[in-house]
């Protein structure tokens, strides 16, 4: 039971960080900031190794609860 409440914890951090990227989207698409521009885009590259990275987790995780599960 732990281990599918984990993967559901893991589903919630994915949303939060696809509704981040399409905010950071955003942003970049309305700022003309140089600057700020580059500090949303080293954001982006961040939470997209970060969704990766949680997402390779997840998929591990999901495998592991099915394969015990039988």
């Amino acid at each position: 039971m732990e281990d599918k409440q984990e993967i559901l914890n893991s589903l919630e951090i994915h949303k939060k960080q696809v509704v981040s990227l399409i905010n950071a989207f955003e942003a970049l698409d309305k700022s003309d900031d140089k600057l700020l521009n580059r500090l949303i885009v080293n954001n982006i590259a961040i939470t997209l190794f970060e969704l990766i990275d949680t997402l390779v987790n997840t998929e591990i995780d999901t495998y592991n609860y099915l394969h015990r599960r039988g």
